[in-house]
């Protein structure tokens, strides 16, 4: 008679080896476990902030569609320029019609005080944001304006109709002699270092992102000169039609060209000095500027009535909108968030959401 098989070895295995067998299913399901663990560890410690509260993070927002905002009434007859204070918190207008410059509150969107300066045209903040320089144009001098105390501490004679002036990140000042046929250098002790001599009408300076390079335009002699800012020279000149004003992209690899005189937008690759793109926008073109991002550039159409948005991605017109009579100058806000447009023909600043910045 054959003897019946042990429990457990059904299968004809050893009860031992069936046993040794479960041990290492549960060792194995014990690292598993670990495994998943670790992982999920891993995860709420990657949302877990330095307090030690879980917060999910907070992906960077979309961009929406421009928009505008309102508009405000500056008290003048044909604003121009537009300066920043660097927290963004107020807006400098220059109005040479009534020889004054307007301050804006820019969360309130009103004028809170006017500064009496004749002639006033540009106007540019200096990094340390506790001097404004202002062009004077009749009267061929540049006022520096203390933002604290908003008194003329210094008067600079430059050159014929200063027109615009642009400030580098070491603080020196670059002005365009309109009749002048040149752009004066003024350094932090407010003395004019160099005059560089430029063809036609020069009009408006643009500095690069790194302080190396002022791009400048001459409409009237189709040119953009490239000024070394080491030897104050012309290092190159690039040849462009109507070329009136002109904004570098944040990174400096751009340079946006409004051309006065087909409506167009042309976009240099600054390290070839080539022309990569030629955007159509409007008739009438006057100012350029973009956003600190460099996500998104505004183009006024003085024609037109409008200003046209492009996506510096794709160097395409995204939007055009509707503004007062005459718009002239475009400047960004330090985050990004606004761009101030004044109305020469209405007496107004017309403020836009960008849809970006932050």
């Amino acid at each position: 008679m054959t003897a019946a098989a042990p429990a457990g070895d059904q299968l004809g295995q050893p009860a031992s080896a069936k046993a040794t067998g479960s041990r290492r299913q549960l060792f194995i399901l014990i690292g598993i476990a670990a495994v998943v663990a670790a992982i999920a560890v891993v995860a709420a410690i990657r949302f877990l902030p330095l307090g030690g509260s879980q917060q999910q993070e907070t992906p960077p927002a979309e961009a929406k569609p421009p928009s505008v905002v309102t508009t405000i009434k500056t008290g003048g007859t044909e604003p121009d320029g537009v300066a920043f204070s660097l927290d963004g918190k107020q807006a400098y207008v220059t109005d040479k019609q009534v020889d004054s410059i307007v301050v804006i509150d820019v969360a309130a969107n009103t004028v809170t005080k006017s500064l009496q300066l004749r002639d006033p045209v540009g106007v540019a903040m200096a990094p340390d944001g506790k001097r404004l320089y202002v062009t004077n144009y009749g009267l061929g001098t540049v006022s520096v304006v203390d933002t604290t105390s908003d008194q003329v501490t210094a008067t600079i004679p430059v050159g014929r109709s200063p027109i615009r002036v642009a400030v580098a990140p070491d603080g020196r000042a670059y002005v365009t002699n309109f009749d002048g046929g040149s752009m004066s250098v003024i350094d932090a002790s407010n003395s004019v270092t160099a005059t560089v001599k430029l063809p036609g009408h020069p009009t408006h300076p643009a500095v690069s992102p790194d302080g190396k390079q002022v791009y400048v335009t001459s409409p009237d002699a189709n040119v953009v000169s490239v000024v070394d800012t080491a030897s104050n020279g012309v290092a190159a000149s690039l040849a462009i039609p109507k070329a009136f004003t002109i904004a570098f992209s944040e990174s400096g690899a751009k340079a946006y060209v409004a051309n006065n005189g087909d409506g167009t937008v042309s976009v240099i690759d600054v390290a070839t000095g080539k022309i990569s793109s030629t955007i159509a926008v409007g008739s009438g073109l006057e100012r350029v500027t973009v956003t600190r991002d460099g996500l998104r550039a505004f183009v006024t159409n003085g024609s037109a009535n409008t200003v046209a948005v492009i996506d510096t991605t794709t160097d395409t017109v995204i939007a055009t909108l509707n503004v007062e009579q005459t718009p002239t100058e475009a400047v960004a806000t330090p985050d990004s968030r606004r761009v101030y447009v004044t109305n020469a023909g209405a007496g107004s600043v017309t403020v836009i959401d960008t849809g970006v910045g932050g």
